[in-house]
């Protein structure tokens, strides 16, 4: 008896269809478990936040750094994919070191927050907010020529995201004017 090519493809759906449906059950029960678990660490990551609230409005930021580590450690080991909430963590561990008077120390973090940026793709507001910061940073320790050339590559992501009229973009311009002014005298 010949098997028909059309018979073989019938059979096949047929296979197919039911191994779906064994398995969907199963494949939505873990998909389930996965959101759920995603869904506490960000609740965690949100109790966490509160707490770095608290401690900024306080000046104390040793406690700040330290839960924007543990904050960082959950991304990083829980959500790996959320790359844009990592950078954006990872600027605010290099912020609260900048705000503890830790300049040297930020400016490495800032670094690989960009380094991290870069290689994920990452050029969303987050990514912007980042370039300006390590451009501050640099200003911070009077390093003006790394600022402006930092303060300038951010420059096109705050026009694009933000908007030429916006006063965040403005007075980034302003900034990049000043530092043009006074360091290349």
């Amino acid at each position: 008896m010949k098997i028909r090519p059309r018979f073989m493809i019938y059979s096949l759906t047929i296979v197919f269809i039911t191994l779906l449906i064994i398995n969907l059950p199963k494949f939505l029960e873990d998909r389930h478990k996965v959101i759920k678990n995603q869904d506490i660490y960000l609740d965690e990551i949100r109790h966490i936040l509160k707490g770095v609230t608290q401690y900024e409005e306080n000046k104390d930021f040793k406690k700040c750094i330290n839960l924007h580590k543990m904050a960082l450690d959950i991304y990083k080991k829980k959500l790996p994919n959320e790359h844009s909430a990592i950078v954006k963590t990872m600027n605010n561990l290099a912020g609260a070191y900048l705000d503890d008077n830790q300049k040297e120390l930020a400016i490495v973090i800032y670094k690989k927050a960009y380094e991290f940026a870069v290689a994920h793709e990452v050029t969303d507001e987050h990514f912007a907010v980042l370039l300006n910061n390590i451009g501050h940073c640099y200003k911070k320790l009077n390093r003006n020529k790394e600022s402006l050339k930092w303060l300038e590559k951010s420059l096109p992501y705050y026009e694009h995201i933000y908007g030429l009229g916006d006063k965040k973009t403005k007075i980034l311009k302003h900034n990049i004017k000043f530092l043009k002014e006074h360091t290349l005298k």
